[in-house]
This record gives structure tokens, sequence and C-alpha cells, in this order.
């Protein structure tokens, strides 16, 4: 599967051997269902690329060292959220803990990544000004509200939306 975003071409293949595969195999319940797991997994994938890219231009055009830092961020956070869908627990209250941390770290992405589009004031994010900064992130967004689906699926709740 290819897709783009931001201008960037983001190759996928096809019926690759997912982390959950292996995950599967212990004993330990899994909290989230294989399927709905991968298609988070695969929302967020199409996340990273773009996101390594913005990196690169925030260094290069001298962002803020505390914006360079949120773009940066952004790529940690994107690794723990596939690891916490991956989570396996031994009692549904663990899960339902692991499912409300998913929620709450995607809000905390999503208002990362409009912070970074359009400013965000109150949480002191500046906004990428240049149009290949405006072009990713726009694209990234996008991608954030194809990813809101899979949350929903996981958690069990509306994706939450990114604060403004």
């Amino acid at each position: 599967m290819n897709s783009s975003i931001g201008g960037l071409v983001v190759a996928m293949p096809i019926g690759s051997a997912s982390p959950c595969a292996n995950a599967q195999e212990s004993d330990a319940p899994l909290c989230f269902s294989a399927k709905k797991v991968d298609m988070l997994e695969q929302h967020l994938q199409l996340l990273v690329l773009p996101t390594d890219e913005l990196a690169r231009i925030a260094v290069d055009e001298k962002a803020s060292p505390k914006t360079v830092y949120v773009v940066t961020r952004q790529l940690a956070m994107l690794e723990t959220l596939r690891r916490r869908a991956l989570a396996r627990r031994s009692a549904d209250f663990l899960c339902n803990s692991a499912a409300d941390a998913i929620s709450r770290q995607f809000r905390m992405l999503a208002t990362a990544y409009t912070g970074l589009e359009h400013g965000n004031a109150e949480l002191d994010i500046e906004k990428l000004q240049s149009s290949p900064a405006q072009a990713i992130l726009k694209g990234i967004n996008e991608g954030v509200a194809a990813a809101s689906d899979s949350v929903s699926a996981i958690t069990g709740k509306p994706a939450p939306e990114p604060a403004r």
C-alpha cells in the first residue's frame, strides 16, 4: 500500500508481518483485537516519515529549540501509542487503563500537530511558517483525522478532538 502525506510517498508492504503477530504468541490475553491494532498501526506508521521530515525542516529553518522538541517528541509519542495498542493485560481494569492512555495520548499528539500547523498560544506551540512545513502538516493532520476512527475502535469511545 502506498500513501502520500504532505507530498511524501510512504510505502507500506501489504501482508507484512505485524509486531502484533509475534505478540499473539504470548499466553497473556490481548486487550485489543489484532485487526483493530493493525488498522491503528498502519495509520500511525504513515505519520512517522512525514514527522521525521518535519523535524528536519524545523532544524534546517532554525525553529526555536522548543519547537524542534515538540516536533521530535511526536515521533516518541507515535511509538508509545503503538506499544500501548499492543498491550497485554491480565485484568479488564488494566485494559481500560490502556484504552484511556491511548485516548489521552492521541489527543496530545493531535493537539501538538494542530498547534504546529496553526499555532497554539495557550500551549506555547509556535506555528511552523514555511510552505514545505505547512504542506507536510496539512497531510499529517489529515492522517491524524483518519487515525481517529481506529482510536475510537480500540477505545470504544469517540476519538478525542485536539485542543485548539
